[in-house]
């Protein structure tokens, strides 16, 4: 066999067979010598001096000098070999190109039923397998056995060969494996097998330079097609560097000359002055143990980590950082675009603290502990220099206004001021305060020379017009407000009235939550020259009425004040209203209450 000769007469035997037809002559390809252990890969297609890939081809590594794996006493191999697949991509294990050599028995020992079989089979290797042969037919006239010969290129790299075969023409499963270079027999039926790869998945591995001894072997490579013929830009000088278990993309190459005459260098190498400004990039980790000084552009796909002591210096004579994101900042140092933020990390390590900017052009700031300015003049200015925009500044301990030109005080203006509800704060020492409250929905105020706080005053109109022609007390839209538990409330009602007939005066009701106690007042005309006053204290509701006969379709006054202190049961406080008698009530729209 082609195998046991050395590796110069396989090639001259496989050019004679580029001149043959493939009957007399089978696929011949180099083997890798004796040795096994590298771990390293080779990948990617050969970048050819006429340009596209080479299938089928045959890579020739060809050591520079005798050399021994660093750390043991291993000698490497003087000469391996990997191959290009149907696809062009370096692979460990040719793909198959003959068909398989087939034989029949018929002793009493095969039980394969007589039929029809088609068959086809790959190389296996350390790394994987190569893509399968072409296909090969034979019939089986009894009940025997069939028989595959080992193919007749029988590579090193492979450790033995496959065999898939089925009844139907490109139905083949996987039947069996053989161990080296002996024949195979399917002497049994066939079995529901695993479909063979249609791909060649062998890995191709040679020891790396930086794995050999002495320092600064190379290899010599040449590449031949499938017919043996040399290809163009062959021999070439490879310096290959990156471990025991490195993965090498020879894509990827490199200008000549770097490793030595018509050398090529991998992985790529970075160089001081590329030719024709090459663009240059580096797809691992970096680690710098100096100073970058960078000229021109960086740009980094993933992060860049500066590891100085306990922050990292950065130093741009000119230029500016700009983001990769889509649209950034047109100018400035700091370039960022609208989905960009700038961001620290808190404390406690447990979130991201920082700037960034909506959909709506409003600059965010993310910062649970507030926003301090320092300084002798901790300016924070907004807008331009004209009485219409202001600034603020530190002054003291107090925040002071001034205009953005800083030329004299200012009103500060405001579109919205907005009062986050919370519970009482702590009373401040010469200060008052104003809060939102969640008890009652109420702004409240607390005074330095008042103790304890109190409610904001609220006006309420009156609105639509409240009428009543009955006796039974109904809501006056919208006069109602929420009263925390254990607080005290004040309402104050101004209502002009009118009735439709005498008997038809108003008489006015507070609802209150539950276990509430309520000063109820009312001051109310009931002629153009008289009047009365009406009081009710109690727990609960109250009510008070005007009794008098009334003059009626005339609008007369009346003042309704409670004061509401709750229990420890929160609600509403309701003023309703209802007629005396006989008789239509009517509160006049915009008639106001507020209470506080």
């Amino acid at each position: 066999m082609l195998r046991k000769f050395p590796h110069n007469f396989r090639l001259a035997v496989l050019a004679l067979c580029g001149l043959l037809t493939p009957q007399i002559c089978a696929q011949v390809v180099p083997g890798p010598g004796s040795s096994a252990g590298p771990s390293s890969v080779i990948l990617g297609q050969v970048q050819t001096a006429t340009g596209g890939p080479v299938n089928y081809g045959a890579l020739t590594f060809s050591l520079s000098q005798p050399a021994i794996i660093a750390g043991t006493a291993t000698i490497a191999t003087e000469q391996s070999a990997c191959y290009t697949s149907a696809q062009g991509n370096v692979v460990g294990v040719p793909d198959a190109l003959a068909s398989p050599v087939l034989s029949l028995g018929y002793s009493s020992a095969g039980t394969l039923a007589a039929g029809t079989y088609y068959v086809v089979l790959y190389y296996i290797g350390a790394g994987g397998v190569g893509a399968v042969s072409p296909e090969a037919k034979i019939n089986l006239s009894g009940m025997g056995t069939v028989y595959v010969n080992a193919p007749g290129v029988q590579p090193n790299s492979a450790t033995g060969y496959g065999v898939a075969i089925s009844t139907t023409s490109g139905g083949e499963t996987i039947q069996g494996t053989v161990t080296g270079w002996t024949q195979y027999a399917q002497s049994v039926p066939l079995v529901t097998g695993a479909t063979p790869q249609a791909l060649n998945t062998s890995f191709c591995s040679v020891y790396l330079s930086d794995q050999l001894v002495p320092t600064g072997t190379y290899y010599t490579v040449n590449l031949v097609n499938k017919n043996g013929s040399q290809i163009s830009g062959f021999p070439q000088t490879w310096c290959m560097y990156g471990g025991a278990a490195a993965t090498i993309n020879i894509s990827n190459g490199a200008p000549t000359g770097n490793c030595s005459t018509s050398g090529v260098f991998y992985p790529t190498p970075i160089f001081t002055n590329p030719p024709n400004t090459l663009v240059q990039s580096i797809a691992s980790g970096l680690n710098i143990g100096g100073t970058l000084n960078v000229q021109g552009n960086a740009t980094f796909n993933g992060n860049a980590n500066f590891l100085g002591g306990t922050g990292f210096f950065l130093f741009i004579n000119s230029g500016s950082i700009v983001s990769t994101a889509a649209n950034p900042a047109a100018s400035g140092f700091l370039r960022l675009a609208q989905t960009d933020q700038l961001n620290w990390r808190n404390v406690a390590h447990s979130a991201d603290e920082g700037f960034s900017v909506d959909f709506s052009d409003r600059l965010n700031i993310s910062h649970a502990g507030g926003v301090v300015l320092t300084g002798a003049s901790p300016n924070l200015l907004f807008g331009g220099v004209t009485s219409g925009y202001t600034g603020l500044f530190g002054s003291g301990t107090q925040l002071n206004l001034k205009l953005a030109d800083q030329s004299a005080p200012a009103t500060l203006g405001l579109g919205a001021l907005s009062f986050t509800e919370t519970s009482a704060p702590p009373p401040f020492v010469a200060t008052d305060i104003i809060y939102g409250s969640p008890n009652d929905f109420m702004l409240h105020q607390g005074l330095h020379a008042f103790s304890g706080v109190q409610q904001i005053p609220v006006t309420i109109a009156v609105s639509p017009t409240y009428t009543n022609a009955t006796t039974s007390f109904s809501n006056i839209p919208p006069v109602f407000f929420y009263a925390a538990a254990s607080n005290t409330y004040t309402l104050t009602c101004q209502i002009t009235w009118q009735a439709s007939a005498a008997t038809a005066g108003p008489q006015f009701k507070v609802l209150v939550p539950a276990g509430a106690t309520v000063s109820l007042n009312m001051t109310s005309a009931v002629t153009a020259t008289t009047g009365t006053w009406k009081s009710s204290v109690g727990t609960g509701s109250q009510s008070v009425a005007n009794t008098g006969t009334v003059t009626a379709a005339t609008d007369f006054p009346a003042i309704v004040t409670a004061g509401v202190t709750t229990s420890t049961t929160a609600g509403s406080v309701v003023l309703q209203a209802a007629a005396n008698g006989a008789g239509t009530l009517t509160a006049e729209r915009n008639s106001f209450c507020v209470y506080q």
